[in-house]
């Protein structure tokens, strides 16, 4: 029995790898296509590639070893998003991330697992909810103005769109807030991420859509990134189908 639950424990099924070929040939095609790529970025964007869809899997199904892997992506995936300029999701991913995977790997092991060796999973009740909707808020218009100094007066780039600032901080805001979800357990972790990746897509949709310089390694790790976000977004969709399923597999006095 327990030979059989490990092989079904490692099984991956179809959407996982249609999202991984999607992410990783796209995004292939992207980097070798254009030659004025040989920089850091965009190599740096391309191991972020394996790494975070494998982490962002492992996460949506509930493996008990995915904080190693997202830790690891969140180092990563934050020096990329230096690269395109969005310094909240940057400071997050590189600080603030590790630290709260660290205590996730703890209070996931504490809480113990399910007979699968999967993470438990717990609902949100309604006044948590308002809670979180507050501290999103508050915490967008701190990273918001954290960015407006980090791009304004330390970096001068006084041409960094408005729009840029404030999705970036709101991006940044989620992030922080579904990583405290999934430290916690709760089952509306990937209601969060599928949140934050449609606010990536506008963001990384616009940018690109006002980008006027040639084409190379900016611009390349632009697109990267906005297929990256399209690919988190439907593994976010599969998390959340996970997840809840998960809720309903344990006994109340789990939750």
């Amino acid at each position: 029995m327990d030979k059989n639950n490990k092989l079904k424990k490692i099984k991956i099924n179809w959407i996982e790898i249609i999202l991984f070929l999607f992410a990783i040939v796209t995004s292939s095609y992207f980097i070798f296509a254009n030659i004025d790529t040989n920089n850091w970025d965009t190599y740096l964007i391309y191991v972020d590639i394996f790494i975070g869809i494998i982490a962002a899997i492992a996460l949506s199904k509930r493996y008990r070893y995915a904080w190693i892997l997202l830790i690891i992506d969140a180092v990563f995936y934050g020096s990329v998003m230096f690269a395109t300029g969005s310094y909240a999701l940057a400071t997050v991913n590189v600080i603030f991330l590790p630290i709260i995977l660290i205590f996730a790997g703890i209070n996931w092991k504490k809480e113990g697992f399910t007979e699968q060796n999967l993470i438990k999973t717990r609902k949100l009740n309604f006044w948590q909810g308002i809670f979180i909707v507050t501290l999103i808020t508050i915490l967008t218009v701190g990273f918001a103005a954290f960015s407006a100094y980090v791009v304004i007066d330390l970096i001068g780039e006084d041409e960094v769109p408005t729009y840029q600032i404030a999705l970036d901080a709101f991006s940044a805001s989620i992030s922080l807030v579904a990583f405290i979800f999934s430290m916690l357990r709760y089952r509306e972790t990937f209601f969060l991420y599928t949140l934050l990746n449609i606010v990536k897509i506008i963001m990384f949709s616009l940018i690109l859509f006002a980008f006027d310089k040639q084409e190379g390694s900016d611009k390349t790790t632009l697109i990267i990134s906005l297929i990256l976000a399209i690919s988190y977004f439907f593994n976010a969709l599969y998390g959340l189908f996970m997840w809840n399923k998960g809720s309903k597999e344990i006994i109340s006095t789990d939750i």
